[in-house]
């Protein structure tokens, strides 16, 4: 076995950490994609609205497979594998990266220093959705090689704080260990068919949805409730949850808007690739919802440092924001399964 090993890849900033993570990797491979269409080829888009046992609610804009997605539409070769051994899920990926095989994991945030320094991450705060890349390893001096969505440079941490994090124990998305490995492919499936594939999964997950804390649903749950947090849970879980809600939607690798600003760019750029010049104007439509879903997010920020204020006032303009996303969200969604299927 090696004691110290560095793939020669090539990283570059993006704006999330899966979708980033999968065009540096094709791009390793020698297939070059935009952020944005790997987003989309992933079934990006989505909307999860789910309130834990201990009261944590999570809001999320995005689905939660993208990596094997994009492997599936594209039909290339993907290993994902999970594993309660530490041990052997770092056997696992010291194996893939000596055949020069980059490895995305898993990992909980709060347990790496430069995320947590990085996102202020509040006390307890918990959640192990987090994909950064293993480009290697040196031994001799007990670090790991990440690369991370939005940092320029490897991080290096230590075997044992990686380990720790990879294992967490979070009831939020536990991490268990979670390997995800793309294999070199000579080819691949024809990106139109590929994007027009992947838009059709999404429409279908977004509105019928077999769980009732995913797609639109979700969203008119989440309009209908959210401004009766404050009589569920205490003034100290209410602003902690405000501010993990304000970060979910807007600032922790999402692109702004819950994720609806990167998805606008990508239906842009397919709109160009498929010549379906309707998808322009839908592009704009999910412009449009970034900025209310901002909007959300900023009086959830209120909320955290005042928790009468904010989303949680009552204001008649509250109501009305909050019924005009779930309103716009599915007419929209509607309006691209129309498009696509046409």
């Amino acid at each position: 076995m090696k004691q110290n090993l560095v793939l020669d890849f090539n990283h570059k900033i993006g704006i999330h950490c899966a979708s980033t993570a999968m065009r540096d990797i094709l791009e390793y491979y020698g297939l070059v994609l935009t952020e944005e269409l790997c987003f989309g080829l992933g079934c990006g888009l989505s909307f999860v609205y789910w309130r834990s046992p201990g009261m944590f609610m999570l809001l999320q804009g995005r689905g939660n497979q993208l990596e094997k997605d994009i492997c599936e539409f594209l039909g290339l070769p993907i290993d994902y594998i999970k594993t309660e051994h530490s041990e052997f899920g770092w056997q696992l990926t010291e194996k893939y990266l000596e055949q020069g095989i980059p490895v995305i994991v898993e990992v909980d945030m709060s347990y790496l220093d430069y995320l947590r320094e990085r996102f202020c991450l509040v006390e307890g705060y918990m959640l192990g959705e987090h994909k950064v890349v293993v480009v290697g390893f040196d031994k001799f001096q007990e670090v790991v090689y990440l690369s991370d969505y939005a940092w320029k440079n490897f991080k290096a941490v230590s075997f044992n704080d990686l380990r720790k994090a990879r294992n967490s124990k979070s009831k939020i998305a536990a991490p268990k260990n979670a390997i995800y490995a793309v294999y070199p492919f000579p080819r691949h499936r024809s990106l139109s068919i590929a994007l027009k594939n992947a838009m059709r999964v999404t429409c279908h997950r977004m509105l019928y949805s077999w769980d009732p804390a995913i797609g639109v649903g979700a969203v008119r749950k989440f309009a209908n409730e959210v401004t009766r947090w404050p009589r569920i849970m205490d003034e100290s879980r209410l602003r902690t949850n405000a501010f993990i809600s304000h970060m979910m939607l807007e600032k922790v690798g999402t692109g702004g808007g819950a994720f609806r600003r990167i998805y606008s760019r990508f239906l842009q750029q397919a709109a160009d690739i498929l010549h379906i010049r309707q998808l322009n104007s839908l592009a704009r439509e999910y412009g449009d919802l970034a900025k209310l879903w901002t909007n959300i997010a900023d009086l959830f920020a209120v909320s955290a440092r005042s928790p009468e204020s904010g989303i949680f006032s009552g204001e008649q303009t509250v109501r009305e924001l909050l019924t005009e996303v779930a309103l716009r969200e599915e007419q929209a969604i509607r309006n691209l399964n129309k498009y696509v299927n046409e």
